[in-house]
């Protein structure tokens, strides 16, 4: 039997061309979305994703807060943060009061690596993301969810204390 060979020159140039692929599927990826898309803009829970805006942007309207949070970064990039599960519009004001952006924004759950424990009809949810972690997840038991909020507030009134007191604060 006949082993073919193939010339080093071959195989590196096939292996240029699946890094320079890789590259570009990556920083695809990474760059913050367009206004004009026109679709749902996804969120994924506890997260945050960047949009890029085609004018500036004045005021930042969202239909309910306790779903999304978003910041104006600079006048034409804004930052969403999914804070809890579902559907909400979002309109973006230029100075002038016209409409830069009038979009639905859905925050949705982000699965990968959680794991949610159900014994005798109480739910526990943990992230796992390497090791796992408790987590706060809406349909969680009562008593468990509230521990963990109370436990999660607590790191971050201390986080806040400590940067006021570096002076971090006002």
């Amino acid at each position: 039997m006949l082993k073919r060979v193939t010339p080093f020159s071959t195989r590196l140039t096939a292996f240029a061309t699946g890094i320079a692929s890789a590259i570009v599927l990556f920083s695809a990826t990474s760059t913050p979305a367009n206004a004009d898309d026109g679709s749902d803009f996804v969120v994924k829970y506890d997260q945050v994703r960047l949009l890029r805006l085609e004018e500036k942007a004045a005021d930042v309207i969202v239909g309910n807060p306790s779903i999304a949070d978003v910041t104006i970064q600079n006048g034409k990039l804004l930052a969403i943060t999914g804070k809890t599960f579902g559907t909400t519009n979002l309109i973006i004001l230029d100075r002038a009061g016209r409409v830069v952006l009038d979009r639905q924004l859905v925050v949705s759950s982000n699965d990968q690596k959680i794991v949610n424990l159900t014994r005798g009809g109480v739910s526990r949810t943990y992230n796992c993301a390497p090791k796992c972690q408790p987590t706060l997840k809406i349909g969680d038991d009562t008593e468990y969810y509230g521990q963990i909020a109370k436990s999660s507030q607590d790191k971050v009134s201390f986080s806040a204390g400590l940067s006021q007191s570096s002076g971090g604060g006002e």
